[in-house]
C-alpha cells in the first residue's frame, strides 16, 4: 500500500498565527504499510486564555486543559510518535506552521515531510474548488457524528477521506499524486539567506511571449510573503498576521481561506487596492481603520475615525454584563458613550429580551453606530440618542454600561502610533488622572439605577481604590473589582 508510515494530524489552536498563539488540542491517526492504525490525542497547556471565539468553536476551555503539560514537556513524546511518517493535514501550511514553531520554541527543530490533502484532492477531482474539511465530507457523503471540530475526530476524518480516494481512483493514479505534491521539511531560512525587499508588493513582470502575451502574476503566497517582510522592515508587531489580514479583507474571503488558496494569482485591480492598503498601514493607520470593519463578539462592525476601535476588553466587559443579568428578563440597559455601537450591538444581539439605549455626545459616533445598527439589522431593537453621559437620556434602567475615556495626556504621548496619531483623542482621554468622566457616570448613575441595578465600567488600572470610595459615599450598596485577561484591574462594577 505505501512503504512508509503516514500520519493524519490535525490542530487546535488559540488563534491563527503560529508566532503569537499556541497549540492546545493534537489529534493524529497513524496507519501502518501493513495496514495496522493506531490514535494519540494531546491535549495541550497554551499558557494563555482561550479566546471565547475558539472556545465556541473547538469545544475546548481553560479548565479542560488547566492542567495539561506545555508542549515542552510533550516535544518528545509527539516527536517519537511520528517518526518518520509523512504527515498529512488538511491545511498543512496552518498546521505545520505550528509544529515548525513549537518544536523550535523548545528547542527541538525536526524534518517534518508533509502533504496539503486539499491539494491532493484537487488533483484527483478537476471542479473541485476550495473546500474544508467538513465540506469534503459532506461532498462523499461521509457523516462522523460528535466531531465539534476537535483535532482528534477531524485526524481520524480525514485519514477516512484519504482512502476513499486511493480506493476510488485506484493506487496508480493516486499514489504518483501524492508523491508528486509530498514535500520534504526544508531547512529554515537565516537572515543571511533572506534577500530584503524593497516594495510592499509585486508589479506583474512584463508580458511574455508564448504564442500570446500573457502577463505574468505572481501568486497569493509570493505577495504575502513580500508584504510580511515590508511590514518586517516598518517595525510592525505581527507583520504575517497583518498582511494575511490585509490579503484576506481586500479579496473578500476569511483569513483562512489564504491558506487553501496560496497558488491563487491576484489581478492588476485587486493589487492595486491592496498597494494602497498596505501604504496606509505601513504609515501606522490603524489596521482596522484601513479595513474599514472589525470584529467584535460576534458581529462585524463598520470602523473608521469617527470613533475608537473596539478592544478585546471591551468584549470582557459584555461578557461580564451578560452573566451577571437574568437572559430572559425583560431589562432596560444602556450604554454611554456607545461609539460604533460595539457594547449596545453585542447586548441586543445577544440578548433580544433586553431593550437598549445607546448614547453618544459626537454626531459623527452616532451615526456610525446607527449605520452597524442597520448593518446588523439590530435598528428596531435600540434607541439611539445624543447626550454628555447620561445628561439627556431619560428614565432608569436596569444597567448602565460604559467604556468612557480614561487615560490621560502623558499616556497617550507614549501609546502606539495608531493610538496617538488616528483615534478620536475625546474617547482617549480624560481630566483628573483619567477619573473625571469614570466619576460623573458614577454620580449620574446613582439615581438612573433601578433597585439592585448594575453600573459596570471599563476603567484605567489605577483608578478602582478611588472608584470603590466614591461608590461607598454616594450610597451604593456593593462594588468590585474585575480583572482583565492580561491580569489588570480593568473592570468597575457597582450594584444600587
Amino acid at each position: 500500500m505505501h512503504s512508509r508510515p503516514i500520519v493524519f494530524i490535525d490542530l487546535e489552536t488559540t488563534g491563527m498565527s503560529a508566532e503569537r498563539d499556541r497549540i492546545t488540542d493534537i489529534g493524529a491517526v497513524r496507519v501502518h504499510p501493513d495496514g495496522r492504525r493506531e490514535t494519540a490525542q494531546w491535549l495541550v497547556n497554551p499558557g494563555m486564555r482561550i479566546p471565547p471565539h475558539i472556545r465556541a468553536l473547538t469545544g475546548i476551555s481553560d479548565d479542560m486543559v488547566a492542567h495539561a503539560p506545555p508542549f515542552d514537556a510533550l516535544a518528545a513524546e509527539v516527536c517519537e510518535w511520528l517518526g518518520d511518517a509523512l504527515l498529512v493535514a488538511h491545511n498543512a501550511t496552518f498546521d505545520m506552521g505550528f509544529l515548525r514553531a513549537s518544536f523550535a520554541r523548545c528547542g527541538r527543530p525536526r524534518a517534518l515531510p508533509h502533504v496539503c490533502s486539499v491539494r491532493v484532492a484537487r488533483k484527483l477531482i478537476p471542479d473541485l474548488r476550495s473546500r474544508s474539511l467538513d465540506a469534503l465530507a459532506d461532498h462523499h457523503g461521509l457523516a462522523f457524528a460528535g466531531r465539534r471540530h476537535r483535532a482528534l475526530p477531524d485526524a481520524e476524518l480525514l485519514s477516512r477521506l484519504w482512502f476513499l480516494w486511493r480506493d476510488t481512483h485506484g493506487p496508480e493514479k493516486f499514489d504518483p499524486v501524492v508523491a508528486a505534491l509530498a514535500k520534504p521539511e526544508r531547512a529554515a531560512p537565516t537572515a543571511a539567506t533572506i534577500a530584503p525587499s524593497r516594495n510592499p508588493l509585486p508589479c506583474p513582470e512584463p508580458a511574455r511571449r508564448e504564442n500570446r502575451e500573457v502577463p505574468a502574476m505572481q501568486s497569493l503566497l509570493e505577495i504575502l510573503n513580500k508584504t510580511r517582510d515590508f511590514f518586517t522592515q516598518k517595525g510592525l508587531e505581527n507583520p504575517r498576521l497583518e498582511a494575511e489580514l490585509l490579503i484576506s479583507g481586500t479579496l473578500g474571503m476569511k483569513r483562512l481561506e489564504l491558506y487553501l488558496k496560496f497558488e491563487r494569482p491576484m489581478s492588476e485591480p485587486e493589487l492595486a487596492l491592496l498597494r494602497e492598503r498596505v501604504k496606509r498601514r505601513a504609515a501606522r493607520e490603524p489596521l482596522q481603520y484601513v479595513l474599514g470593519e472589525t470584529d467584535f463578539r460576534e458581529l462585524t462592525l463598520k470602523c473608521d475615525r469617527r470613533a475608537l476601535i473596539p478592544r478585546p476588553e471591551t468584549e470582557e466587559l459584555v461578557e461580564l454584563v451578560l452573566k451577571r443579568l437574568p437572559a430572559d428578563a425583560a431589562l432596560r440597559v444602556a450604554d454611554l458613550g456607545t461609539g460604533t455601537g460595539a457594547i449596545a450591538l453585542s447586548l441586543a444581539h445577544e440578548r433580544p429580551n433586553w431593550r437598549v439605549t445607546a448614547a453618544d455626545f459626537s454626531d459623527a459616533a452616532l451615526a456610525l453606530a446607527r449605520e452597524n445598527a442597520a448593518k446588523c439589522k439590530l435598528t428596531d431593537r435600540l434607541e439611539f440618542l445624543k447626550s454628555d453621559w447620561l445628561t439627556a437620556v431619560p428614565g432608569t434602567f436596569d444597567a448602565i454600561v460604559s467604556n468612557p475615556p480614561y487615560l490621560t495626556d502623558d499616556e497617550v504621548a507614549v501609546a502606539q502610533p495608531e493610538v496617538k496619531s488616528h483615534e478620536p483623542h475625546s474617547a482617549l482621554i480624560a481630566p483628573d488622572a483619567g477619573l473625571a468622566d469614570l466619576e460623573k457616570i458614577l454620580r449620574q448613575a446613582r439615581t438612573r439605577l433601578a433597585p439592585g441595578g448594575l453600573l459596570a465600567l471599563e476603567t484605567g488600572i489605577a483608578h478602582h481604590d478611588r472608584l470603590a470610595q466614591l461608590a461607598r459615599e454616594l450610597g451604593y450598596s456593593a462594588s468590585e473589582s474585575h480583572k482583565d485577561s492580561s491580569d489588570f484591574d480593568r473592570f468597575f462594577l457597582a450594584t444600587l
